[in-house]
């Protein structure tokens, strides 16, 4: 049985262990899963999206000075 995804619109065989299979496995499908899971996320789970922002904090702490750096880069 074929189903369509709803990112590229290619049809594709599900795997069955999958429930309600949405996206086929291309990479670009499975970014566009994930990207919008964890938007779905962010905006619904205030232990996820505190977590992210502590996560993020934390990296900018130790990585000083990347946004100045990657702006003269580009």
């Amino acid at each position: 049985m074929n189903y369509i995804c709803i990112h590229c619109g290619k049809s594709f065989n599900p795997n069955p262990r999958v429930k309600n299979q949405r996206y086929c496995r291309d990479k670009d499908c499975q970014r566009a899963r994930k990207s919008k899971w964890q938007k779905e996320k962010l905006k619904n789970d205030p232990y996820y999206q505190e977590n992210q922002d502590r996560c993020n904090r934390e990296w900018r702490k130790h990585n000083p000075g990347y946004q100045r750096n990657y702006r003269q880069r580009n």
